[in-house]
């Protein structure tokens, strides 16, 4: 019975000295943003110093975020993402998988990363004074648009009685040749 528990330690402990340890740690900077706030991801990768780290190519959009910058640090062993989310409500970070490479046995690994969820509020005109004047400026355009329309159809509408007329009295004075 000994001997077959030393043979399990001494396998255990071998498989434990041979493995390819990577671990990845995922952060974001907060918790809760706002719309169209800038989301910053971390991945760090702890990992052998011998393995080579195949950076991802990142689609446009994961999930329902925009992706707008992506980085890898080499010395910090540190993969950083940037999104951007349109929606509102908990909004579920996908997680991404990292690709490994060992050159000296031409081994590859995959990894995944954890999935995250953060929460994306909408953004309150009347507690945030900067949007309050860009709307208001927004409303006064608005206004001013609709006083030149409303200029430039009435002007229209003159333009077309006149010429009408113009073209009655035209109508009329031939008629009245023949």
């Amino acid at each position: 019975m000994r001997i077959h528990i030393f043979f399990v330690f001494l396998i255990l402990s071998i498989n434990y000295l041979f493995a390819e340890d990577i671990k990845i740690t995922t952060s974001v900077s907060k918790d809760t943003f706002f719309i169209a706030d800038k989301i910053s991801l971390k991945y760090h990768i702890d990992k052998n110093n011998d393995l080579d780290v195949v950076v991802p190519q990142m689609p446009t959009f994961l999930g329902t975020c925009e992706v707008v910058k992506t980085s890898y640090d080499s010395l910090s062993s540190s993969f950083f993402l940037d999104l951007i989310s349109f929606e509102t409500g908990e909004i579920i970070i996908l997680p991404i998988t990292f690709v490994f490479e060992d050159p000296k046995s031409n081994k590859i690994f995959t990894r995944t990363s954890e999935t995250i969820a953060v929460q994306v509020k909408e953004i309150e005109l009347k507690n945030n004074p900067t949007l309050k004047e860009i709307q208001n400026n927004f409303l006064e355009e608005k206004q001013l648009n609709m006083r030149f329309i409303i200029i430039v159809v009435a002007i229209l509408c003159l333009a077309f009685l006149a010429i009408y007329k113009f073209y009655i009295k035209r109508k009329k004075n031939n008629e009245k040749n023949i």
